[in-house]
C-alpha cells in the first residue's frame, strides 16, 4: 500500500478503461483504496484514414472502428490527413482547434440545437453546422469572447425573432448572413 502510486493507477485505469475517467485516487490507510470515476458519453467521430475516433466532449478517445457505429453522432472532417494509428483508445486528443470543436458542440447544445456536421477547414476555421443553421468559430480567437458573442447574438435574434442562416465568429464582430 505505501508503495501505490496514485497518478500512475489513476492512468492505468483510464487506459483499461476508454469509456470511463478516474476523477480521483486515494489511499485509505491500512487496506483501501479509494477510486471516483465518471462515465464519459460519445459525443463526435473524428474521420481519420481509414477509420473513425469516436471521442468524448472532454477529448478522450472512448473508441477506434472502420465504420460509424451510432448514426446520431456529428463527424468531424479535418483538414489534415490524421493516420488511423496515431491514437488509441484511453489517450486524449492534444489537437487544440479539435477540443475548441468539442466546446463549442457543448455552447450550441445549451441553445436547444443539435449539430450534424462539423468542418475543421484550418486552424482558424471550425464550422459546426446544425439543420437550420451555421456557426463558423476560430481556434486563433479566446473561446470565451466568442461564447459571449454567440450568446448575445443569439438573444438578441430570440427576441427580435429574427431569422439568420449563418453567424461568423472569427473578426472583430460577429458577420451574419440572413
Amino acid at each position: 500500500m505505501w508503495l501505490i502510486d496514485e497518478q500512475e493507477v489513476q492512468k492505468q485505469i483510464n487506459l483499461a478503461n476508454p469509456s470511463y475517467v478516474v476523477k480521483e485516487v486515494q489511499k485509505q490507510y491500512p487496506h483501501t483504496l479509494s477510486i471516483q470515476v465518471g462515465r464519459l458519453y460519445p459525443s463526435v467521430y473524428l474521420e481519420v484514414g481509414n477509420g473513425y475516433i469516436l471521442l468524448s466532449k472532454e477529448g478522450n478517445i472512448l473508441q477506434k472502428s472502420r465504420e460509424i457505429e451510432l448514426t446520431s453522432v456529428p463527424i468531424i472532417t479535418y483538414y489534415q490527413r490524421i493516420p488511423y494509428s496515431t491514437y488509441q483508445a484511453g489517450y486524449s486528443v492534444d489537437k487544440k482547434d479539435i477540443r475548441d470543436v468539442l466546446y463549442f458542440i457543448e455552447v450550441i447544445k445549451g441553445v436547444k440545437e443539435k449539430v450534424t456536421r462539423i468542418d475543421i477547414a484550418g486552424y482558424h476555421m471550425l464550422g459546426l453546422y446544425t439543420d437550420e443553421h451555421a456557426y463558423v468559430f476560430s481556434s486563433e480567437k479566446e473561446k470565451e469572447l466568442q461564447l459571449y458573442q454567440f450568446e448575445q447574438a443569439i438573444r438578441q435574434f430570440q427576441i427580435e425573432g429574427t431569422a439568420f442562416s449563418s453567424i461568423d465568429f472569427r473578426f472583430d464582430k460577429p458577420v451574419v448572413k440572413f
